[in-house]
């Protein structure tokens, strides 16, 4: 498939089109900007949310004390925003584990694998798919250790923050 709105541009320009889900080494990266495009609004959200509930009068008494910019951001800004930064980098986290649907539509972890990840690999090892391999006790497996190591880190999340707090 050649026939996206960037390979129109190519053609559009006299380049030669590129196969980015076909090629191994560039299905990866184009895989990855989707996902980063589906999610930039959601995380973008979250920031304009924290940044609402920065009090600014406490950036007029840091500025009456002396404060420049750089000041503010790195001494109020970011500390009042540590949390939800926190948050957002632990749904992107969870995300990153989670990410099924923009592989399977995409690519169905090909080529050659290289856009397979944790929970593609469960699915083709539970359900079957190409390889009709039907391991459903191994891919269970899989899929409690990978829902123990996201706990794990949404627990040491919670502890850090309550720590700073």
């Amino acid at each position: 498939m050649d026939d996206g709105a960037i390979n129109l541009l190519l053609n559009f320009l006299g380049i030669p089109t590129i196969q980015f889900l076909a090629n191994k080494y560039l299905a990866i990266w184009t895989v990855t900007l989707v996902n980063i495009w589906q999610f930039t609004g959601f995380n973008l959200v979250i920031l304009y949310a924290g940044l609402q509930s920065i009090n600014l009068e406490l950036l007029e008494s840091s500025s009456l004390d002396g404060a420049n910019f750089w000041q503010n951001i790195f001494h109020i800004i970011f500390p009042i925003l540590k949390p939800t930064i926190w948050l957002t980098v632990l749904f992107n986290f969870i995300g990153g584990f989670r990410v099924f649907d923009i592989i399977w539509n995409m690519t169905k972890g090909g080529p050659a694998h290289a856009t397979e990840v944790l929970t593609t690999f469960v699915y083709l090892n539970s359900f079957g798919g190409v390889q009709s391999t039907n391991r459903m006790g191994y891919a269970s497996a899989i899929a409690t250790i990978l829902m123990i190591v996201v706990l794990v880190f949404t627990i040491l999340r919670t502890k850090y923050i309550r720590g700073d707090q």
